[in-house]
């Protein structure tokens, strides 16, 4: 008997569902036992999800599999020694478990849309420049002669005439801005207010690592701080994952705007926007964290307070670094706000 396309597909999705269930279940079992581990071991939500997404995406690898078998076995039913045929259940269950696999890939997808890089960081910087020193020219008189002025002095040689010096960026920003439309006034006006909400934003995350640090130097001197490290590393933490999203939403900021106010951007913004002003936040934060996770595995931490102390300066440099660089934006954007009112 002729069979309807729909019939074809829905004894596909029983034979699907059978397969699935049948090879899944001692799999999703041991897998929801290494999550549980995951957990109790580290201690860490962050490595719990991530064992999850790689269990989740383990079992999908399987379901694509008996997707692909699936077809081949229906062909063969009729050869083979099959004890019965499945039922509806296993229909039911293996259009759930299709549905599961393109839901999971979308969000999959969207994840790591999300969490693509945008900059880097970079904990080192080059070392200055070395100055050079030009060695003297030696004069060498052949003869009974008298030396001239300008072999005396060589300063006195003719120096060649200096035009006026190249406008900085400062003098072609302004130039631009007092030449604007209105329209461009307007729109530069609205980008200088989404800047100032930006800066205002890192001045929050500023905040709260720089009470946290303070609480943490007074717990350092006290004695107390041992009992709090795991409290303490939850804070930081916290604070990391609002730095994250502001350094990432950071530079997406500025590309919005790059493409009419790029010299302006530049201006307010420096050079090096990313690894000299946010992404200090995430440095202190994240430097600070680990080394109070390795001075909490020392055995007798109690009596070694003083190795907290190079942390914590060096965590407090990136935070007044940042702070410096917020101010000089912020007064270079009033500059910029002011030139076009």
């Amino acid at each position: 008997m002729e069979q309807n396309w729909w019939s074809y597909y829905w004894e596909l999705c029983r034979y699907f569902g059978r397969e699935c269930y049948r090879t899944w279940r001692q799999e999703l079992f041991a897998s929801v036992v290494v999550i549980f581990f995951t957990l109790v071991i580290t201690g860490e939500w962050k490595d719990f999800r991530t064992a999850s997404l790689a269990t989740a995406l383990t079992l999908a690898a399987f379901a694509i599999w008996h997707l692909l078998r699936a077809p081949w076995i229906l062909e063969r039913k009729d050869s083979s020694e099959e004890p019965k045929e499945p039922g509806f259940f296993a229909g039911a269950f293996g259009i759930v478990v299709i549905v599961g696999v393109f839901i999971g890939g979308y969000e999959l997808a969207i994840r790591m849309w999300e969490l693509r890089p945008v900059g880097t960081i970079q904990s080192t910087f080059a070392p200055p420049p070395q100055p050079i020193i030009e060695k003297g020219k030696s004069v060498i008189v052949h003869g009974a002669c008298k030396l001239t002025a300008e072999q005396i002095n060589p300063a006195r040689l003719p120096q060649p005439c200096s035009g006026p010096a190249s406008p900085t960026l400062r003098d072609r920003v302004l130039a631009i801005n007092a030449h604007m439309t209105e329209g461009d006034r307007n729109r530069f006006s609205n980008a200088l207010s989404e800047f100032e909400e930006s800066l205002k934003e890192g001045e929050s995350i500023l905040y709260r690592l720089s009470n946290e640090g303070n609480v943490l130097q007074r717990e350092r001197q006290d004695g107390t701080i041992a009992k709090d490290v795991k409290a303490h590393q939850k804070v930081l933490s916290d604070i990391a994952a609002d730095g994250w999203k502001y350094y990432r939403s950071f530079p997406a900021l500025r590309v919005k705007w790059q493409t009419i106010f790029s010299q302006q951007t530049e201006y307010i913004f420096g050079d090096n926007p990313d690894n000299g002003g946010s992404g200090l936040l995430l440095n202190a934060e994240e430097a600070y964290r680990n080394y109070l996770g390795l001075w909490n595995s020392i055995q007798n931490r109690e009596q070694v307070l003083d190795l907290l102390g190079v942390p914590q300066n060096e965590f407090q440099e990136k935070l007044n670094a940042y702070a410096r660089w917020r101010v000089e934006c912020m007064k270079r954007l009033s500059e910029m706000r002011d030139s076009i009112r």
